[in-house]
């Protein structure tokens, strides 16, 4: 619940004031008509800590639920604002909040899957044989953009997906360009969606695609990347925090499975500035309109920074933990172990850093009370914005 919330009187009174009749979810409703009412660029959050919550017997500070009848208000407070923004979705309650269940567009898009690969018969095929068990409902196709394959064994397991049309090859015989490559693979697409996917990805459930696809048909998402875990069940992808531990880190690596994170972060649909591109699916149009991934970052940062070109185009990218998958990390490339690619990595971090200078030094979906050094969400002291010396 949002106890101290400053609202404009006009635009209170324009709104009817509280509404009755939904006790304990009043103070969700009345954000969501704001917000509704004024847009996302009229809202603000100020970083400082203004008041301590007191915790009273009976109170929803102590239990969400010591209120009466609060499930069905929330729920119809979530109702009315899907209705009001003419969304179709169900409210679901879970373990650990409210998830909305959005439907898929009433004729069901074609996917591109888009995997760059190079070699490494055994993780591209293992991926493959996963996206086939795993397809879910949504029509797709699988784009292999070949990387100069040469290993004979992955080149006639390319051969055989091509002649039994189990997805089309298109080549690319430049140095490695992982940026370049997803664009050739997005200019190649048939699909109005396009699911960005490594070749070192395994898919565990026929869910992750139905979940992807129906958030980022929404008409103002971008990239919706999935949550994804190492081979051992701990965490490996969640989101990125810009500027934590350099130009951007990821929160919770290394956490078990159901982890929630601070009040169920973890486990909510959540918008973020920025995610790799492992797994994430994304409309093709919104993807050209961003101008595609820059291809003088070839091997660093690309993925942030399509996600912060995205935002600029108006666009807010989101990560679910309702699509999870298994990512071996860089196990087809290990590039950081080469010298001179390691180089090239600094050298587009740089890079990425001048473009992006703001942004990384100030990641709007981070509170400045919070670190950029070491565990994501730990206090910072002193804080690093918002108050005066």
């Amino acid at each position: 619940m949002l106890h101290l919330t400053v609202v404009r009187t006009d635009v209170l009174r324009d709104l009817g004031g509280l509404a009755l009749g939904i006790d304990g979810a009043q103070d969700w409703d009345v954000v969501l008509r704001v917000a509704e009412l004024a847009g996302r660029e009229r809202i603000r959050h100020v970083p400082r800590v203004l008041y301590h919550w007191r915790e009273l017997a009976g109170s929803t500070a102590a239990a969400a639920f010591e209120k009466p009848n609060v499930v069905a208000a929330q729920r119809a407070v979530i109702a009315q604002s899907l209705a009001r923004r003419q969304e179709e979705g169900e409210p679901r309650l879970t373990t650990y909040g409210w998830h909305i269940d959005y439907a898929l567009p009433t004729a069901k898009p074609l996917v591109s899957i888009v995997i760059p690969t190079r070699d490494r018969r055994e993780l591209l095929q293992a991926c493959i044989e996963s996206l086939e068990k795993y397809g879910g409902s949504m029509p797709h196709e699988i784009v292999l953009v070949d990387n100069d394959t040469r290993e004979p064994a992955a080149r006639a397991y390319l051969d055989r997906l091509a002649s039994t049309g189990a997805a089309r090859i298109v080549t690319y015989s430049q140095p490695f360009n992982y940026a370049a490559q997803c664009n050739l693979g997005v200019r190649e697409a048939r699909g109005e969606m396009i699911a960005l996917v490594n070749n070192d990805i395994e898919a565990t459930d026929a869910k992750w695609l139905d979940e992807l696809v129906s958030l980022a048909a929404r008409p103002d998402v971008g990239l919706v990347g999935a949550t994804l875990y190492y081979p051992d069940g701990t965490l490996q992808h969640a989101g990125v925090v810009l500027g934590l531990n350099g130009i951007g880190d990821r929160p919770w690596i290394g956490t078990k499975r159901g982890f929630a994170g601070p009040y169920g972060r973890a486990s909510a649909v959540r918008e973020v500035s920025a995610m790799i591109t492992a797994c994430a699916v994304v409309s093709r149009a919104r993807y050209l309109e961003a101008g595609g991934m820059n291809e003088a970052l070839a091997v660093s940062a690309n993925d942030l920074d399509l996600c912060l070109r995205l935002s600029r185009a108006g666009y807010r990218n989101l990560v679910t933990p309702y699509a999870q998958l298994i990512h071996r990390e860089s196990a087809s490339r290990g590039y950081l172990d080469d010298p001179a690619n390691a180089e090239l990595s600094a050298e587009e971090d740089a890079m990425f850093r001048t473009t992006w200078s703001k942004e990384i030094a100030d990641d709007s979906l981070y509170n400045p009370n919070l670190t950029l050094k070491g565990n994501a969400y730990a206090l910072a002291w002193p804080p690093r914005a918002g108050y005066s010396s």
